[in-house]
């Protein structure tokens, strides 16, 4: 579980990093969208967006009582793992100590759900996109085509844009949704290394909250994907009925039959299957990780503070 705590803050902080340092580029990439919709005559998508709305102040929620819990929890321990088991009494300088470090860790954590939310709303507005573009490539003319294929490499171009700028902060997400079902696991697995219901509460509303944002991240990813298929499959039942199709058209089907897609990390394409496939990946690493743990005999770390805390008793009552 220290191993996995250790991954998570190293990948948040990462996370936190590569966001601030790409700020610019991200908000320039919401703006080529718009841009995008206005030079193809699309409609906007400010009134389809009530669900991702949900979708983000849920996510967003679930993180109060993370950072409460996470307060109760120090309060419980006194701090005694983060400084090297020195025992404080209840003082305004344990409080402090508290808040500050709740704090911070929960300013580690809210890149990823916002990272999450921001990735769902980017993928929506790509598929919608494409669907207003497949009514619209239907409908067209055969003097018409030669519009709809230069609106379609827009698309593709922005698509691949945002694949670049994305794809390694998606990869960085897959990671962290694997260290919190590692946590998730250990409270089913192994509930005698969490010492007090409150921490056990804490790490359910992380593994709630990043698991809920990692899922709306990848479903909106695939559904991208889905409407790329859904209109190449259109377009090919609109022109396989023709006797002869034009050099314009028999380019456009076939890059309508390569798809669109964004990646993680440039290495797989966000599909249903991925779905399905990383999730039962990492669910037995989880597994095979804590079957080596336990043969390795690791005793827990509450364990070790119970035991040093027994021994300085024992030596008091000796003295």
């Amino acid at each position: 579980m220290v191993r996995a705590n250790v991954a998570l803050s190293f990948v948040s902080l990462i996370m936190r990093w590569i966001i601030s340092f790409r700020y610019h580029k991200l908000v320039k990439i919401t703006a080529e969208l718009n841009m995008l919709s206005k030079r193809c005559n699309l409609p906007t998508t400010k009134n389809k967006l009530k669900l991702i709305y949900v979708f983000g102040i849920l996510t967003t929620f679930l993180h109060i009582p993370v950072f409460v819990c996470t307060l109760l929890s120090l309060l419980v321990i006194r701090m005694k793992v983060l400084l090297f088991l020195a025992d404080f009494t209840n003082s305004i300088y344990l409080w402090i100590l508290i808040a500050i470090f709740a704090i911070f860790n929960e300013l580690m954590l809210l890149p990823i759900n916002t990272f999450a939310i921001y990735y769902t709303i980017v993928c929506h507005h790509l598929k919608l996109l494409l669907v207003n573009l497949s009514k619209s490539m239907i409908n067209a003319a055969d003097f018409e085509q030669d519009r709809v294929y230069k609106k379609y490499l827009n698309i593709k171009k922005i698509v691949m844009h945002i694949d670049e700028q994305l794809s390694f902060l998606v990869f960085l997400s897959s990671i962290s949704n694997a260290c919190t079902m590692h946590f998730g696991l250990t409270i089913i697995l192994h509930p005698e290394e969490y010492f007090a219901p409150i921490q056990m509460t804490t790490v359910c509303c992380l593994f709630a909250s990043n698991y809920l944002a990692y899922i709306g991240l990848i479903l909106s990813g695939s559904l991208l994907y889905e409407a790329s298929k859904d209109l190449w499959r259109k377009m090919d039942e609109a022109l396989i009925s023709r006797p002869q199709m034009s050099n314009l058209q028999q380019r456009l089907l076939s890059l309508l039959e390569r798809g669109l897609f964004l990646t993680v990390w440039k290495i797989v394409p966000i599909t249903r299957t991925f779905i399905f496939s990383s999730i039962g990946t990492v669910f037995s690493y989880c597994i095979l990780l804590d079957n080596l743990e336990s043969l390795r005999n690791i005793p827990s770390l509450w364990n070790i503070i119970n035991d040093s805390e027994s021994k300085e008793s024992k030596n008091e009552s000796f003295h």
